[in-house]
């Protein structure tokens, strides 16, 4: 990681040696924003103090061409054009998890059933996206995994339309959450969140996309070596 980041260091020190402070529109997702990006911009500060970055955090696609600079979008696949570079930073999985005070004796659910005494905390995901973490789905795949019937139609449910939101309920024991495992790997190190049961869902990628004649694609790439250098290994237990 310090060999990666004296080199981000000193490819920007160059860039900054040749150029004007440089001012950059970046849009992410809200929660990538604020568990990931957020966190580390005081690190990306210190190594190009001459960047400053108009954090764009939505959930919605916001134009490249206009409306932002670089984008770091959640995809199954490259968003390929012959406009838009698309990059795989880094792929997740969506796993189930709660405040460890749910678990009894600190256990891992061994079965579906066990899971009835717990309410499923629900986040929006467009009905379109067929690969959708919902708890339809992942109720349907774990039956089969398990090779256990079951149905949740009947268990307590809390909805949040805002995925931070949700994290917030979770982590004060509201219930059971389908999340990325990236983006709740510190409270998953901390041990503020805890994976309640094995069974877990295929995730997205986090892609780094950007215009290919953008007149800064020097620095995207520098940027997209120094995200690489800092990521987190998801927490795997």
């Amino acid at each position: 990681v310090k060999n990666g980041l004296d080199e981000f260091a000193s490819i920007m020190t160059s860039i900054q040696g040749n150029q004007a402070p440089v001012n950059l529109r970046l849009t992410t997702t809200s929660l990538f924003a604020a568990n990931w990006l957020a966190p580390r911009l005081s690190d990306l500060r210190n190594v190009f103090p001459a960047l400053s970055l108009d954090v764009i955090a939505t959930d919605l696609v916001v134009d490249l061409l206009d409306q932002a600079d670089l984008a770091i979008r959640y995809m199954n696949a490259p968003y390929g054009t012959p406009e838009i570079t698309s990059r795989e930073l880094v792929r997740d999985k969506f796993i189930v998890v709660c405040h460890p005070r749910l678990l009894r004796g600190g256990e891992k659910f061994k079965s579906l059933t066990e899971l009835s005494r717990c309410t499923l905390v629900h986040t929006h995901w467009y009905p379109e996206d067929l690969t959708a973490p919902t708890w339809e789905r992942w109720s349907e795949l774990a039956a089969k995994h398990y090779d256990e019937p079951v149905s949740f139609q009947k268990l307590h449910y809390l909805q949040f339309h805002e995925d931070t939101q949700a994290i917030d309920a979770v982590l004060n024991g509201a219930g059971l959450l389908i999340v990325s495992d990236f983006l709740v790997a510190h409270e998953l190190e901390e041990g503020d969140l805890v994976k309640a049961i094995d069974f877990s869902l295929p995730g997205y990628g986090f892609y780094l996309c950007y215009r290919k004649d953008h007149p800064h694609r020097a620095i995207f790439e520098s940027f997209e070596h120094w995200a690489r250098n800092i990521i987190d290994v998801p927490h795997q237990d």
